[in-house]
């Protein structure tokens, strides 16, 4: 332990797995029908060794860990916030552990992406539709020019045709 009362590993917790808003590390284990968190949780206070969840709950990531399931799995986390996880056992223990992060946080960036797409595809059929305009903008032209001096309608047109007959 050092200064503050913590484990060096409990502090590595806490940072890993990586700098970011929604995610953390969880460390669980399964208690009778629950599971126990033994960390503090990064948005909930004073969880260790008191927040239980039952292992009925079977969308909750560490309700599966505990159920011994490993690797990637989507779910909803003790917030009640849609997560992606990964669920590991810690060797020769009876522990888990629960590296989690939001899905928004998740799929933050490739939303802004796809803004940013939406946003230049429009530009470039916007562009597309000007220049088609202004290539046929001359022939249009001459052609309304010529249908208004032949009478402007179908009738002055079917005159110049039988005119020419």
């Amino acid at each position: 332990m050092d200064e503050s009362g913590e484990l060096p590993s409990i502090r590595l917790l806490k940072k890993w797995p990586t700098p970011s808003r929604t995610a953390e590390t969880l460390l669980i284990r399964r208690d009778g029908n629950d599971v126990l968190f033994l960390n503090d949780l990064k948005f909930q206070k004073d969880a260790a060794l008191n927040l239980r969840i039952p292992l009925n709950n079977r969308n909750v990531p560490a309700v599966e860990a505990a159920l011994g399931k490993e690797g990637i799995v989507e779910g909803i986390d003790y917030r009640g916030v849609p997560v992606v996880a990964d669920l590991r056992t810690v060797p020769d223990s009876p522990w888990f552990l629960v590296a989690r992060m939001d899905m928004e946080e998740i799929y933050a960036p490739l939303r802004e992406r796809l803004w940013w797409m939406i946003i230049i595809i429009g530009a470039l059929l916007l562009s597309a539709g000007a220049s088609v305009g202004y290539v046929l903008a001359p022939a249009t032209k001459s052609f309304l020019s010529g249908a208004v001096q032949n009478g402007g309608s179908a009738a002055g047109k079917r005159r110049k045709i039988s005119d020419h007959f």
